[in-house]
């Protein structure tokens, strides 16, 4: 017994060693598009095979490992990602234990926290470490509200859905490690963004998600949490701030995202298995990453659209009877999150410019 297991570790090492050799042979794009397909299925094939609660989350924070210019992971970026988050859950539970009775010091607290992570330079806490603090110190004070056990349960399981999270990011970077002729060509950095614009970028984001986040804590939407979720990352990214044809596009992303979830979903449900699931969503996941690594000036809507489409299905599949309804809840569910976000930058963008001729008009 010994032997055949010794037999036959060796041949899965000599396996994954002629992959390795044949993998180096392949263009850059198909490397970067099949590592794309394979970690985002391999983390949504555990996701929902284990379906522990917020599963869900994990393939689609797994995107940002995978995307365009993300870096390569190490062990050591891996442990400080993981320490970085437990204090976050421990942040989260001593919000929901002890500050949920003051609803004026928890929105006071949570104000401060969201105004660090939006001024935080990209070199401090870079934006996949970012989403994941978000989400554990909004998931788990929501989750308090219905009880403290169930807080602890969702603290737990964000630890778990990180570790699992860097682990098959480790795990498809060494399967599929970047060609060496694009690690020695280094893109220029972009020009760091002045202290003064950061601030002003943090406060407007703040004044985007700080209403909703009152509202939900004021009347208990916890079965909404995802619209909250979605709300406070896409706050967190600049460029929309700039851009309302980019919010635009991010809308039009999301939509087709959604339509994709919906048709796949419909195919599912005359084909109900789960080997099934995977092998077409793995399919999806190869056409999602052909578009967003080509040159298209519309490649980054299939990252959009394709993190859509996992959300949803993920969400909606995971272990629940009712999934038909749900898929359309998720979709109406992110799309409010979506339009809400662009309307509220497009509003503060022309109060700013309003603001910004009177006082010339005053000079």
């Amino acid at each position: 017994m010994h032997t055949f297991k010794s037999g036959w570790l060796a041949n899965c090492l000599m396996y994954a060693k002629k992959l390795q050799i044949h993998i180096s042979n392949w263009g850059i794009n198909e490397t970067r598009i099949l590592r794309y397909a394979v970690g985002s299925i391999l983390a949504f094939a555990i996701a929902m095979g284990f379906s522990w609660p917020l599963s869900y989350l994990v393939p689609v924070l797994i995107l940002g490992f995978l995307k365009p210019k993300a870096e390569t992971p190490t062990i050591k970026s891996a442990i400080n990602f993981v320490l970085f988050l437990s204090v976050a859950c421990g942040l989260g539970l001593i919000i929901s234990q002890y500050l949920l009775p003051y609803p004026i010091l928890h929105i006071i607290l949570m104000t401060l926290l969201f105004l660090h992570l939006f001024y935080a330079e990209k070199s401090v806490i870079n934006q996949d470490l970012k989403t994941w603090i978000m989400v554990a110190t909004l998931m788990i004070p929501i989750m308090g509200l219905s009880s403290q056990e169930l807080a602890f349960v969702v603290a737990v399981n964000i630890l778990v859905g990180a570790m699992v999270t860097v682990g098959i990011g480790w795990v498809v970077y060494r399967l599929f490690p970047e060609p060496e002729m694009s690690v020695s060509v280094k893109a220029p950095s972009p020009v760091p963004m002045s202290a003064e614009s950061r601030l002003s970028e943090a406060i407007t984001g703040l004044l985007v998600v700080m209403p909703i986040l009152a509202l939900f804590y004021s009347f208990n939407w916890s079965n909404h949490a995802l619209v909250l979720i979605f709300i406070a990352i896409l706050a967190s990214m600049p460029a929309i701030s700039k851009s309302f044809s980019l919010g635009k596009a991010m809308v039009i992303g999301n939509l087709f995202g959604g339509i994709m979830a919906i048709i796949l979903f419909e195919i599912l449900v005359m084909i109900p298995h789960f080997y099934f699931l995977i092998w077409i969503s793995f399919l999806a996941a190869l056409y999602f990453g052909t578009g967003l690594f080509s040159e298209k000036k519309a490649a980054p809507l299939f990252g959009m659209a394709f993190s859509t489409l996992l959300v949803i299905i993920g969400s909606a599949t995971s272990g629940t009877a009712d999934a038909g309804d749900k898929v359309w809840i998720r979709v109406i569910q992110i799309a409010v999150a979506v339009i809400y976000v662009v309307l509220a930058y497009r509003f503060l963008d022309k109060w700013k410019e309003s603001n910004l001729i009177k006082t010339e008009a005053a000079i």
